[in-house]
């Protein structure tokens, strides 16, 4: 079997031949020598491979995706995994990617996003502040933007931050700090309910009760912990707002605060239309107009 000769010897063969010739020009090899094992070259190589395959979401040769890219894992297992959360729980809190897991017999509740093998808290674009209570708050449409669902943004607070030339779809503070609302509310040990801020877009609610502040405070957050904490025959959830959420709310009785105690229906108008039937209340629509219409 004949060998190939060395680059290198072919090299000197030819200069030897040539010696009359002039001034040989140096050629510059093109084609790709395999490396020898163990070179650096191989260990480049080989480490840019290794990297390309645990890239979160990169490709295997068999055209599946990495773990990275796997269903978020709900379970409380994975999340006390976490940094973090070591005492959180899911309670069932897991939708889409993100979730809002708490600390058992507590109201520690945080909006976290699953990043491919852990939690992570998605973090706030501020702090809401309202009678020395602060909470960390979000801008409306990043959460929008980022995938949240709708029944986790809403139970967020609002901090109303906006971009140049943008209005904000709903009256974000309603309830600034000192204006003197009631921002949550709780019966005994119970878990303390806090005040939402619906979005003023045309949504259709279904007010339950509306609790009239008549200046007793400790009575006015009594009456309002009682509906809005009540099971709604409905089996949705109640939830209450702050005096003149949107304009279309009626903010005040004889100049005495009203604070709704609601279910939100959103975009489903027949829904609501039934369940005022079936059990009573006053339906309203949200909206940026000092006008208050039943849809129903």
């Amino acid at each position: 079997m004949r060998r190939a000769l060395p680059l290198a010897a072919v090299v000197v063969l030819a200069l030897a031949g040539c010696a009359s010739e002039p001034e040989v020009v140096e050629v510059t090899q093109t084609s790709w020598v395999a490396p020898t094992e163990g070179s650096a070259t191989a260990t480049t190589e080989s480490a840019t491979e290794s990297s390309a395959e645990s890239a979160p979401g990169a490709s295997t040769s068999n055209g599946s995706t990495s773990a990275a890219a796997a269903p978020p894992d709900c379970s409380d297992a994975a999340l006390q995994r976490s940094p973090g959360y070591e005492d959180f729980e899911m309670r069932g809190e897991c939708e889409g990617g993100f979730a809002r897991p708490g600390v058992p017999n507590s109201d520690v509740i945080k909006l976290v996003q699953w990043d491919g093998s852990i939690w992570r808290r998605v973090p706030a674009d501020g702090e809401w502040d309202g009678l020395g209570m602060s909470a960390p708050c979000y801008n409306p449409g990043r959460l929008e933007e980022l995938g949240v669902p709708e029944r986790f943004a809403n139970k967020e607070k609002q901090c109303g931050v906006y971009g140049p030339g943008e209005t904000p779809p709903n009256k974000v503070s309603a309830a600034p700090a000192g204006a003197g609302y009631i921002p949550y509310v709780g019966l005994g040990e119970s878990t303390p309910k806090y005040a939402s801020q619906p979005a003023c877009d045309g949504r259709g609610i279904l007010i339950v009760d509306s609790i009239v502040d008549y200046g007793d405070r400790d009575d006015t957050q009594r009456r309002i912990a009682f509906e809005a904490l009540t099971a709604d025959p409905s089996g949705k959830t109640r939830e209450y707002t702050f005096p003149g959420q949107c304009p279309s709310l009626r903010k005040q009785l004889d100049g005495h605060d009203i604070y709704p105690v609601y279910l939100d229906y959103g975009s489903d108008t027949d829904a609501l239309c039934r369940a005022k039937a079936n059990y009573g209340g006053n339906a309203r629509v949200l909206s940026n107009r000092e006008e208050y219409v039943d849809p129903c």
